[in-house]
């Protein structure tokens, strides 16, 4: 059995001593005589070609995976396919290529774990964990974030200028800044840094500073009898005494102008006071307004836009004086020569006692003194002034509110008077149907009278209203008897 054996590796190694001695151009002896894309040697062919599966002669970290209607080497399928790291570790399979997770920034602890780029500089993957390659051009990393790298302008950054934490800071009026790493500070517009001390900022206002006018140690100069200035950074050769001013511009007469009364100048050179409506116009404590008011006129508004805008002659509002209205009972008034006068009195009203501090006093409509009009006194048979119209003493019913008795007075009647009276009550309040009848229990050739007040008249005919009047006499005083007495 043992020679059997023998003879066949003896006649192995004989057939293959038949491969030819010499490569072909282009040829290959082995696998080792070819490279990816054409990993295999085919024995047959002396030729290099695509690999095959069963065989695998992909280089490290490939593998033979079919392309179309042939075999490529390909990436990966998983961590296996790949060979060792040099450092040891086993490489790891992300998106088909074989990757070190320690190193890789793009797979850094992880298939897919991409670390992001900082702000400024790389990003780089160490161990597994992301980072960033150190900072350069004056970046600073303050917050010690991987993830932003060098996150801080050390160059511009107020705040980080130069080194992390190191803050620029300015003092009063001042603005400090951050140049090339640098601090930096600068005063705000018209102030100066003038003292040795760098904690009180920019102290002088260099502007109105008569010791440092314009710049650090420029004083104006005295002026006798003036106060010197500065103004704007420049010194003035003087300053007045308020409320005086130079508005000629002349040394030689100083602050010539009191602008407190001056209404050419009120306040201020150059602003005049404007002119006044039925006035002149006045300055009073630096402040325009109305100096002076025509005869006649009145500043009753106190507004000085309005000017004098009250004619005390005519005004009703403001007759003779500011606030002095005229108000006239039952009257329109009117304003004459600055005293108040009646222009017209309401309709029923007169003025008889010509005194129009009392208006219209006299109610015509229904004054017996002055019924109608002024002066016309109803007579003894028509005592009672009704509508400006004498009457009766029962004047006949005018169909307004019900008033035909409202009118009598107390006074003395006749017994024909009083039953005319109840006459004319039974036919207009009764449609006819009350019965007046006389009697008298005295001589009957003296004339009866009959006493009657105001207030008995309401009650006999008008308030309660009789079915039948009676009027008797009673030693010659009459009265009106009935149901309603």
């Amino acid at each position: 059995m043992r020679s059997w054996t023998l003879l066949v590796v003896v006649a192995l190694l004989a057939g293959a001593c038949t491969a030819p001695a010499t490569l072909p151009a282009g040829g290959c002896f082995s696998d080792s005589s070819c490279a990816d894309p054409t990993p295999r040697c085919d024995r047959n062919t002396s030729a290099c070609v695509p690999c095959l599966p069963s065989n695998d002669n992909c280089p490290a970290g490939k593998r033979c995976v079919a392309r179309g209607a042939s075999y490529v080497c390909a990436g990966c399928l998983v961590a296996v396919d790949c060979p060792a790291l040099a450092s040891g570790r086993a490489a790891a399979c992300c998106g088909g290529q074989c990757v070190d997770v320690t190193s890789d920034a793009h797979n850094c602890g992880a298939c897919g774990t991409s670390c992001p780029a900082p702000t400024s500089g790389a990003a780089t993957c160490t161990d597994g964990a992301c980072g960033a390659s150190p900072c350069a051009g004056g970046a600073l990393d303050c917050n010690g974030d991987p993830r932003d790298g060098c996150e801080v302008d050390g160059q511009t950054d107020v705040k980080n200028c130069g080194a992390c934490g190191a803050r620029c800071a300015g003092g009063p009026n001042q603005s400090a800044a951050c140049e090339a790493g640098a601090c930096r500070s600068t005063c705000a517009a018209g102030w100066s840094h003038c003292s040795a001390s760098a904690s009180d900022g920019c102290e002088v206002h260099t502007e109105v500073d008569v010791k440092n006018c314009g710049a650090c140690g420029h004083a104006c100069p005295a002026v006798p009898g003036a106060t010197a200035v500065c103004r704007a950074g420049g010194c003035a050769m003087f300053s007045c005494m308020a409320p005086f001013a130079d508005c000629d511009g002349l040394a030689a007469n100083g602050c010539e102008v009191n602008t407190s009364d001056d209404t050419g100048n009120c306040g201020a050179c150059g602003q005049a006071c404007p002119a006044v409506d039925n006035g002149a116009p006045g300055c009073r404590a630096s402040t325009c307004g109305i100096g002076q008011c025509m005869v006649g006129f009145a500043d009753c508004d106190g507004a000085v836009k309005t000017g004098c805008e009250a004619h005390l002659d005519t005004d009703v509002a403001n007759c003779g004086a500011c606030g002095k209205a005229c108000a006239l009972a039952n009257a329109t008034p009117s304003c004459a020569m600055g005293a108040c006068a009646i222009a017209a009195c309401n309709p029923t009203f007169a003025d008889c006692d010509g005194k129009a501090e009392n208006g219209c006093e006299v109610a015509t409509a229904t004054d017996a003194q002055n019924c109608g009009a002024c002066g016309t006194v109803c007579p003894v048979d028509k005592p009672v002034c009704a509508a400006g119209v004498c009457h009766g003493m029962f004047p006949h019913h005018d169909g307004v509110g019900d008033t035909w008795m409202d009118a009598v007075a107390t006074g003395t009647y006749t017994v024909d008077e009083a039953m005319a009276a109840c006459k004319a009550y039974s036919a207009e309040q009764l449609g006819g149907t009350g019965t007046c009848t006389k009697a008298c229990n005295c001589n009957g050739n003296d004339p009866c009278v009959a006493v009657l007040t105001k207030a008995q008249s309401y009650a006999w005919f008008y308030d309660h209203g009789p079915s039948t009047g009676q009027v008797t006499e009673n030693c010659c005083n009459c009265k009106l008897v009935g149901p309603w007495d």
